[in-house]
């Protein structure tokens, strides 16, 4: 590892300045599975024990409101809030999840990834803690790209640890 090919070393057109990949094992199925010896990844396997895992999912709230400024075409921004509008508090993280509007070329600039599940779209963090009653939690949502007069984005508050 780290080393480079000399130029007079035939693998040098095939795999440039690096040397061959050395294969590694690895075992890391849930449960651990004995009998396999081989890399997963280039023989064929067979696993007499599995483990069905189901992922956590970050949840909606129907006790919140959703409030947006208009939308600034010079700055590219707008600023969305999110209220707690129930009597108990909402587990953190807060999310914002951004569904952009129909045939819309808009990004958001300042996402921290895209959504697993269906339509992947852009999610970013308001906040890491909790949403007590009553409050009110903003974001400012950077976009790029946008054509027209405004993103015409949707938005969706998101609580909890777990996959969005």
């Amino acid at each position: 590892a780290g080393n480079t090919l000399l130029s007079t070393d035939p693998l040098r057109g095939t795999l440039g300045g690096r040397p061959e990949p050395i294969s590694w094992l690895s075992n890391q199925f849930l449960p651990t599975q004995s009998n396999v010896q081989n890399d997963p990844g280039t023989n064929a396997i067979t696993v007499p024990n599995y483990l069905s895992y189901q992922p956590m999912r970050a949840v909606a709230s129907q006790n919140v409101l959703i409030r947006t400024t208009s939308y600034d075409p010079v700055t590219q921004t707008q600023t969305v809030g999110v209220r707690n509008n129930g009597t108990t508090t909402l587990n953190g993280p807060v999310w914002l999840v951004v569904t952009p509007g129909p045939k819309s070329t808009a990004q958001v600039v300042n996402r921290q990834g895209m959504t697993m599940y269906g339509t992947p779209r852009p999610y970013c963090l308001i906040r890491r803690t909790s949403l007590a009653p009553k409050q009110e939690a903003v974001f400012v949502v950077k976009y790029s790209g946008v054509v027209g007069s405004s993103p015409l984005s949707t938005y969706t508050a998101m609580f909890g640890r777990g996959a969005l």
